[in-house]
């Protein structure tokens, strides 16, 4: 089974549409502060697959464990990211660079020190909605956190051979 953050939000929808057309089973993980049922109905209608649905945050460790214990996770996709607004350029969300931090960075630690502890060393990171399309999103998002993440992904795979992780905006 294949975990997807954030996979009721515009990236983590179209991630999940391809993994069901895929063949592959998949948990869904949200929190809906930007995600909705409506997208996560509308992959169930244009799949025809049924797939299940978890709400809580990645940034809650002990929701993390309970989900990893609970279910038979392979890999994970993690499009939990947010935009925000840096110098009056809104990147989507409108949130604060602090807040985006938190939601990115320490949301992506989280994640990862939870894989970590149930053995498992397989992370996608789908960005395609943070900081908005195009150049923003690529860059690392107007609030620079997708950046940050990404380093820090690319840290712990230098660290540990063992970590595999893909990067796709």
């Amino acid at each position: 089974m294949i975990l997807v953050t954030g996979g009721a939000g515009a990236t983590g929808s179209r991630s999940v549409i391809e993994l069901l057309q895929a063949g592959h089973e998949v948990l869904v993980l949200d929190n809906f502060s930007s995600g909705t049922v409506e997208a996560l109905q509308a992959v169930a209608a244009a799949t025809g697959r049924d797939f299940d649905c978890v709400k809580g945050d990645v940034r809650d460790g002990a929701f993390l464990q309970r989900v990893f214990r609970e279910n038979a996770i392979a890999s994970v996709v993690h499009c939990a990211f947010v935009g925000g607004t840096v110098a009056g350029v809104s990147g989507g969300s409108g949130l604060s660079p602090l807040e985006c931090y938190e939601n990115n960075l320490a949301g992506t630690l989280i994640l990862l020190q939870v894989m970590e502890e149930f053995g498992l060393k397989r992370l996608s990171l789908e960005f395609g909605g943070a900081g908005g399309s195009g150049a923003g999103a690529v860059d690392g998002g107007a609030d620079g956190s997708v950046a940050a993440v990404q380093r820090l992904v690319a840290d712990v795979c230098a660290a540990d051979a063992e970590w595999v992780a893909t990067f796709s905006h």
